[in-house]
């Protein structure tokens, strides 16, 4: 790919992130504040947003264009167990500081001695199906979207992000716009915790 190429598709990514997407609000309170821990998507894609962290936006490694990775982000997704495969466990995803890179880890519920880790949400994702599939489990995916298995592709966690202090220093991350669908079925747990 020529160097022209690149750049006209580097633009072209630009174009469909300036073009309005309709997404549905995450909850918040009487104060604007985030209302936590919230569960996005739906069915086999639902993930549970425990923290959304915060931005740093010095370091490059911590963006992309389409997404920023904010340390102390917290998700849960329920997938195949590790122990046995006919149950489901609870992962959980965590940004972590990695100094000039951010760390993505997963750890099941189910084997908590296990930490999977890598510098892009799909690569831990990756390093757990392996994990499956070393262990016999062959009805696991054999590759996962990592955004998508964090909660990360969401785009309501996407605005809140987008909105955090210092997002708008993100010098690589190109904002996306929006168009607020109202009547939205986003659940709530009952412990609630604001950012």
């Amino acid at each position: 790919m020529t160097v022209l190429q690149k750049k006209k598709e580097e633009n072209q990514k630009r174009d469909t992130r300036a073009v309005a997407k309709p997404i549905k609000l995450l909850p918040r309170d009487k104060n604007n504040n985030l209302k936590l821990p919230v569960m996005v998507g739906k069915s086999n894609n639902e993930v549970k947003i425990i923290s959304i962290g915060k931005v740093i936006y010095d370091r490059e490694a911590y963006h992309s264009q389409r997404y920023i990775w904010p340390v102390g982000f917290e998700s849960q997704k329920e997938y195949i167990s590790m122990q046995d495969p006919k149950k489901r466990t609870i992962y959980t995803n965590r940004i972590l500081d990695g100094g000039e890179t951010p760390i993505f880890e997963v750890t099941a519920e189910d084997l908590p001695g296990k930490v999977f880790q890598a510098n892009s949400p799909s690569g831990a994702w990756k390093s757990v199906l392996n994990e499956l599939s070393v262990r016999g489990n062959t009805g696991s995916k054999t590759h996962a979207s990592g955004p998508d298995f964090f909660g990360l592709s969401d785009l309501g966690v996407t605005k809140v992000i987008q909105e955090l202090p210092n997002a708008d220093k993100c010098k690589r991350y190109y904002q996306q716009k929006w168009i607020n669908d109202e009547n939205d079925d986003i659940k709530v747990e009952d412990e609630q915790e604001d950012i």
